[in-house]
Formats: structure tokens, sequence, C-alpha cells
């Protein structure tokens, strides 16, 4: 028996085929981080973003002084106003009008075989943007360690789990101006990604060959995703966890249109150790925890980290049985560590445990994830084809109203 058609219309104009109830997925497409947040309906969305004041250090006109001695002169309290910019995330489905056409008889066949590539197409946009809910001010995927003939090796910082089978890339060098798979600014460029091996922690890619061209510490990104921006702007995706809990060496110095150099409080907890590998204990996360304490007084209320870490926070607690398992909704399952819900996701980076309090991460959303039918029509043709296009996204980010209630541990060696 032939190959099961790969596209919608494929699948639809084949006949005399009988198939299983659903199809058996087999890329691992679980969200949990950008599922987990709520989203924000207090904020007030005003043009172009959702805006906020943020208060700085405050008048310090305070004192204690003697009787009828002249007191300070009063200070103004020093505001900032936050700008939470919108971000969009899109994902297309096609389908031929003889695929439409031939399904009249059959309109219940057509909406299941709809309906299955719309709950697909959905899935891996969720993980994206899960994935983008750890990242940088940029929209960075890896940096490249080494490269050869169309293929580039990452190291052991790199989640591998990030790049995926088909999709395009760009790579830029460091400063994220020059474009080594063509011109900055010029659209549809991406190498195509047909291999990744998780075990050499390299990918292949179509197309020609960028060996000569690649040098150590170049950056991958997702196609057209720093399309005319310049190398210091920030990036398209949405505001991830190594902007928000940054001090500005990871990402841009400016969070939320507040700069984080002249506001203090407004940076992220980073507890970095200079490059230099360590073994996470319980001191460590104690630090972690500690700090976002002590920076922002609010009790954090999430640990995230990778299956690396996870297994040495579980080899920490060899000696103590009294950790239990939590069950959440959607299936997931958590550890505790001093009351706070420890988190294993696929897309946290390695050698990295993250640190929060839930309720001053939020999702703004203009408009949720789903089917954008502005038009009322459901599907739209495309120009001079006849070839249907439906279009799933959504207009939001992830923004923080207390960055410094947030926090990251790096430079952890993994198992």
């Amino acid at each position: 028996m032939a190959d099961a058609p790969a596209t919608f219309s494929a699948l639809i104009n084949t006949t005399k085929r009988v198939y299983g109830p659903r199809i058996e997925e087999q890329v691992n497409k679980s969200a949990f981080l950008y599922k987990l947040f709520d989203e924000d309906t207090q904020a007030d969305f005003m043009g172009e973003g959702w805006f906020f004041p943020v208060t700085d250090e405050g008048g310090q006109s305070i004192g204690n002084y003697g009787d009828n001695e002249e007191l300070p002169d009063s200070q103004a309290e020093t505001y900032n106003l936050a700008k939470i910019d919108t971000k969009q995330a899109y994902a297309t489905i096609q389908v031929t009008g003889k695929a439409i056409a031939a399904t009249r008889k059959n309109m219940q066949a057509f909406l299941k075989a709809k309906q299955g590539e719309i709950e697909a197409k959905t899935k891996s946009l969720i993980s994206d943007l899960n994935r983008q809910c750890y990242g940088d001010s940029y929209g960075t995927i890896a940096a490249v360690l080494s490269d050869a003939a169309n293929t580039m090796t990452f190291g052991p910082e790199v989640n591998m789990l990030w790049f995926r089978k088909n999709m395009k890339i760009d790579i830029f060098d460091s400063t994220r101006t020059t474009k080594r798979n063509g011109t900055a600014g010029t659209k549809k460029e991406g190498r195509l990604i047909t291999v990744i091996n998780y075990t050499t922690r390299t990918i292949t890619y179509s197309g020609a060959d960028l060996s000569a061209s690649i040098v150590t510490g170049d950056l991958v990104f997702r196609e057209d995703a720093r399309l005319n921006l310049a190398g210091t702007v920030e990036g398209k995706e949405l505001n991830g966890f190594r902007f928000i809990a940054d001090d500005g060496t990871d990402s841009l110095a400016t969070f939320q249109n507040v700069s984080r150099s002249t506001v203090t409080v407004w940076r992220g907890n980073r507890l970095f150790n200079a490059g230099v590998l360590r073994p996470l204990t319980l001191d460590l996360l104690q630090q972690l925890v500690d700090s976002i304490m002590v920076s922002s007084t609010e009790e954090p209320t999430h640990l995230v980290m990778g299956f690396g870490q996870r297994r040495m926070y579980l080899n920490t607690l060899w000696y103590d049985v009294r950790y239990e398992p939590q069950q959440l909704k959607g299936g997931f399952k958590v550890l505790q560590y001093n009351n706070l819900d420890v988190l294993v996701d696929k897309d946290m980076l390695p050698q990295q445990v993250l640190c929060f309090a839930k309720s001053k991460v939020k999702k703004y959303e203009l408009q949720p994830l789903g089917i954008l039918d502005h038009a009322g029509v459901g599907a739209e043709r495309i120009g001079h084809f006849d070839t249907y296009e439906m279009l799933i996204g959504m207009y939001g980010n992830l923004g923080a109203t207390r960055p410094n209630a947030t926090g990251r541990l790096g430079d952890l060696s993994e198992p």
C-alpha cells in the first residue's frame, strides 16, 4: 500500500482507503508554561499595547527630627510608564477548490478532516508559543558552536527541542545585523531543517552550503523573525523569561518600555556563575527563592526546570522521602520545594532553573488564540489560485507587572 498523503488536500482526494480514528503524533508538542499563565483582564489596552505605571524608589522626604525643627523638602514620587507590546503569532491551513468540491456529498468527512488539521496546526502553534516563553528579547533560538557542510552543531546550553524538522531558519552574526543566508530585510530566504540529530546536537539544512560564512557565535532565528529589525531592536516573538527574569545581560536593558539601567527595581534576579558550571544544590535553590523575596517582597510560587535539572534535584532528595508528587490539571505532575511547585517542561533551557511569582506574570491577549475570521467567511481564496486559506493566530504577549518577582539560576551542570 502506498504511503498516506501528507497534505490535507491529498487526504481529501484519496479514495478507497480506510484510516484509523486518529493520527498518532510522533513529535512531542506538549506545552506547559504558556498554558500556565492566566489572561490579564484588568490591564487597559490603548492603541498598540497595554500600559501601566511603575514606581521607582519613590520620594525620600522622610526622617526623624527634633521638636519644631525644619522638616525636609518634599520629593515627588517617580513614575515610569510601562508598556507591553502586542505580538502576533500565526498558523495557516490551505485546501484546494477541487478538494472542497469532492467532499460536498460527504460534508461530514470534510469537516472532520478540516478539524483534524486545525487541531494539529493549533497544537503546533501553542508548542512554539511555549518555546517563546523561555526566549530572550530578540527571538534567538540558539548560538552556533561549530559548522560543516550544510550542518550546524550546538552546545549543551541549547535546547535542541526548539528546532523542528521542516522548520525554516535564518542565521545572523552575533550582532544580529548581518544575515548569513541572504540579505537582511529580505523575506523568505530561510534554510529548511531536514534532519535533527539530538545525540550529536546537530541540524542539517537544505539549500546552498553556508559553512564558509558561518562562524562560532552566530545566532539562529525562525525565518523572518528579525525581518527589517536592527540588531539591538526587540524581536517579534513573545517576551520570554530570558527577557523577563534578566537584568540586561542576556537581553535588552529596556524591558516593557522601562530602562533597567536607571530603574534597578525593574530587573529580574539573575544568579549565574560567570560561565563556570556547578551542580544544583538546595542551597542554590534557596538563594534563588530568597533573592526574589528580598528584591520584590513577593512569595515565589513556581520553580521550572528541564529534565536534566530535575534529575539533579531528585538526587539531592534521595535521603528524604517526604516529597510527594502533586497532580495538576491537564495531567501534569509537580514536585514540591518549600511549598513551591516544581515543574518540568521540555522547552526549559538546559543548565538553568526558573523561579517566579505566578500572579506577577500574565498573558495579555487582544485576540485569544483561535481562527482569525475577521471577514466572517471562514476561509478566503488566495488570489489567482483555486486554493482557500484559513488562518489561526493570536494577538498578545507575555508580560510582567513585577519582573523583580522572577529569577533564573544559571550555569548549572547537566547530568
